[in-house]
């Protein structure tokens, strides 16, 4: 049985083949193209046009006679003499023959689609994290809370669970007072209080370990090479921006999704460089590929003119030294970078 290659004018996609009968109809050959492309709509609606001097090369580049085109930006114009409708009920025989279908790298067939399936494929959301993903982001982040002089909880930063029990946030969201073995406040989706115990802590690459009591849904963590992240653009940070309340009422206490970058994996691989708006509170919040994966945690904003903000244990005092960081990269109009701890750090640090 002859193989067609087809390929579809004005759209992304590479050639797909199609196995049809000489005795067939141009008819039968809409229908197994439908079926191939799991197209909605009925397949007399397909137009099917013979064409010549088309292929694809080796480098599954397409090339019209000679010359490499961009198929996407083709319209049926472009192929002018070198196409012919095929008419619903000729003969596949009647419009190829034998010499066609051995041909190697040829393209047989043009599809052109009926402009109301072109209109609702561009209809169609796109994202840079899934509605999915997004919810199962929100039910595994928390923020790290204690209170305050006038006995009211407060957010110091953020965190994330990446096991059922065991959560990472940054360790100068954590006080003094918080020494391995005590306990630490979390506020979970939907206003939900947690202790936990604080099971290890390190001020060097700053991340501390919590254990909760009870599972909790968490974010698998990435298990791919760190060197593999260089020059993604399929990462996103998860954040409440705790440090800016008095400005954003609207969206106080709502989870946002920023793109980030990766610029640059650090010599000793257990840092990530990456470009991301970020505000005040912002450290520990989950950093993950948009399939949903853990990559690490946010650990603060750098620039230029970075200042070295003292680690104080008030809560208070760190976040306005934070802000008055923010507003001199605002201020300095430089390009805002930021660094995170890869998850490999922590992952193992402690057990189940």
């Amino acid at each position: 049985m002859p193989k067609f290659f087809c390929v579809v004018v004005g759209h992304e996609g590479s050639p797909f083949s199609v196995n049809i009968a000489a005795d067939e109809t141009v008819d039968d050959l809409k229908k197994k193209i439908k079926m191939e492309k799991e197209y909605q709509f009925p397949a007399d609606e397909l137009q099917l046009y013979r064409v010549d001097g088309l292929a694809q090369d080796e480098d599954e580049q397409f090339v019209y006679k000679g010359t490499t085109i961009d198929m996407t930006t083709c319209s049926l114009d472009f192929f002018g003499e070198d196409k012919a409708k095929m008419p619903p009920l000729s003969l596949i025989s009647e419009r190829f023959n034998e010499a066609d279908v051995n041909t190697r790298w040829k393209i047989h067939v043009l599809v052109v689609v009926p402009e109301s399936a072109t209109s609702a494929v561009s209809a169609v959301p796109s994202y840079f994290i899934l509605p999915e993903t997004r919810d199962k982001v929100a039910n595994a982040v928390f923020v790290v809370v204690d209170k305050n002089e006038d006995e009211e909880y407060e957010g110091a930063g953020m965190g994330v669970f990446f096991s059922p029990t065991l959560a990472v946030t940054c360790d100068h969201n954590l006080t003094e007072k918080h020494t391995v073995g005590s306990r630490v406040t979390l506020a979970l989706k939907d206003d939900v209080m947690d202790a936990v115990d604080v099971v290890a802590r390190n001020s060097e690459l700053d991340f501390a370990i919590l254990k909760a009591f009870e599972p909790r849904s968490f974010i698998a963590p990435w298990n791919g090479r760190p060197d593999d992240l260089v020059a993604r653009s399929d990462l996103v940070l998860a954040s409440f921006r705790l440090g800016i309340d008095e400005y954003q009422e609207p969206y106080k206490g709502t989870l946002g999704f920023a793109q980030a970058a990766c610029n640059a994996i650090s010599h000793h691989r257990r840092h990530i460089l990456y470009s991301c708006p970020t505000y005040a509170g912002d450290s520990g919040a989950a950093l993950v590929l948009k399939d949903g994966l853990l990559v690490g945690i946010h650990l603060e904003t750098i620039n230029a003119l970075r200042e070295e903000i003292e680690r104080k244990k008030v809560i208070k005092d760190r976040l306005n030294d934070v802000e008055q960081s923010l507003d001199m990269i605002v201020r300095s109009g430089l390009a805002q970078g930021c660094s995170g701890l890869l998850v490999h750090e922590f992952k193992n640090v402690v057990s189940e």
